[in-house]
Parts: C-alpha cells; structure tokens; sequence
C-alpha cells in the first residue's frame, strides 16, 4: 500500500522554505498514512491502495483514488499524475510507463487505465471466472468458510456492478454444490425443501452448515484426566482378580487335603 502526502516544495538553497511559485509536490512517506488535503478541511490521515493490475479490484482502487485525488481540485493534473505513477504496480503501471509527467499526459494516462481496467463487462467475466475456479474445499470449518468468504467477495462484486443474481445465479449453483465436500452436501439436501435450489438459498445452507460444524467441535479430554479414571478403574479390576484367584487357590487346598485325609 502505498502512503502519499503533499508538502511545499522548496527553492534548492537547504533553508526548507517554500518555492517562490508556490506549488506543492507529492512526497512518498514510509510510515505515516497521509492523503492531500484541502485548505480547508484538515482530514483524517488515510492511506491509499494501491493497484496491481488485477481487474478485480480496479473499482475499489478508482474508487479511492478518484475521491482523494482524481476530484481534489487543490491539486494540479501533474500533482494528480505523480500520485496515480506511486499507487500503480505491474500491469497498470506498464501500462502508463509510457507517458511523461506533464498536465496533459494525466488526463491520457486515467483514460488507457479505465479503458484496460474500468469496462464493466471485463469485470464482471473475470468474477464469474473466479467463482468458477474456487478450489474446492475440504470437509473442515475454517476451509469451507474460507471458501464462502472468497465467493460472497466475489458475489458481492457482481451486486456491485448491478448484476442480478437472477442473471448467473442458475449457472453457478451446480458448480458451487459439485465443489462442496460430499458430506456438506448431504447435510445441507437434509434441510432444503425440495425442487431447485437458487443462489442465495444455497449461500444460507452453506454458512448455516459452517455454524453447525464449530458448533460440533469436539474438544480432546485433557491428558491429565485420564490416569485417575484408569487408576481407579484398574484398581477396582485388580482387586476383583486377586480375590478371584485366591478363592479359587483356597479351595483347591480343601480338596487337597480332604482327599489326603480319606
């Protein structure tokens, strides 16, 4: 994530004052997450995502940027462009290399960024391809809730975007149910009321069957319980041989001695 701030440039004499045409550059800043500000609203500090190139996550980026930056009319188009090359990385960032830092080149530069990046249509293909390519899960919570968790992302994305479950949700049911584990899927057939199942009723299953699983955990019983049911057991079990056998070694003596005595 990268963390932005605007400071006065100064004139190059080491006195730290601020340049005679008074405009002000970005800094990087390592530790302290700052955004620019206006003049006249002090802001919380925040800090910017950045932006790899994954088309996933182009409007969560934008949508950032453009409130903190892209709309912050204190700032010049050059300032904005300096900001924009600091919070872009692999793909999106070769995809501006090309352009000089000038006021001209910004507006260029936001419009190759949102025409790779920004189409709606691309975006919703690439959460479909996600949902499809979900590893399945094992039989376990914490992997079955990993694995809603990366659908509902994904699905709230489309939501996003103002696409209807109405429009993929029969698509993706078979696919989500064939990558549950076979027992899951016996679990949840148990509850559901017959006929199809739609998208959002099988998303409920799911997180219903998590619920169910971490509430059946099992916990061990601690080692150091075991010795006193095991002692005592072996206790009572020892004593009752012993007297066992002693009887039968005391009558075998009465035989003895009664067939010595005829």
């Amino acid at each position: 994530m990268a963390i932005i701030s605007q400071e006065p440039a100064t004139d190059g004499n080491n006195n730290g004052q601020p340049s005679s045409d008074g405009e002000s550059v970005p800094t990087l800043i390592t530790e302290k997450p700052i955004v620019p500000t206006t003049s006249l609203h002090k802001l919380p500090k925040l800090a910017l995502p950045t932006f790899c190139g994954d088309i996933r996550e182009w409007q969560t980026f934008w949508d950032c940027y453009e409130c903190a930056v892209h709309l912050n009319t204190s700032l010049s188009d050059v300032q904005k462009f300096t900001y924009l090359r600091l919070l872009v990385d692999g793909a999106a960032q070769s995809c501006i290399a090309g352009f000089q830092l000038t006021n001209a080149n910004y507006t260029k530069a936001v419009e190759l960024l949102q025409k790779r990046f920004g189409q709606q249509d691309k975006i919703a293909d690439a959460l479909m391809q996600g949902l499809i390519q979900l590893p399945s899960p094992s039989n376990d919570a914490d992997c079955l809730q990993t694995f809603s968790d990366r659908m509902e992302t994904s699905i709230r994305g489309l939501e996003s975007l103002g696409q209807s479950e109405e429009t993929y949700g029969d698509l993706l049911v078979p696919i989500v149910r064939e990558k549950l584990p076979a027992a899951v899927r016996q679990a949840i057939a148990r509850h559901h009321a017959g006929g199809r199942w739609k998208l959002h009723a099988l998303r409920r299953a799911t997180e219903r069957e998590i619920s169910v699983m971490r509430e059946g955990d099992v916990h061990p019983v601690s080692a150091s319980h075991m010795p006193i049911a095991t002692f005592h057991t072996g206790s009572r079990t020892s004593r009752k041989s012993f007297t066992q056998n002693k009887n039968r070694q005391d009558f075998k003596r009465k035989v003895a001695c009664h067939s010595e005595a005829a």
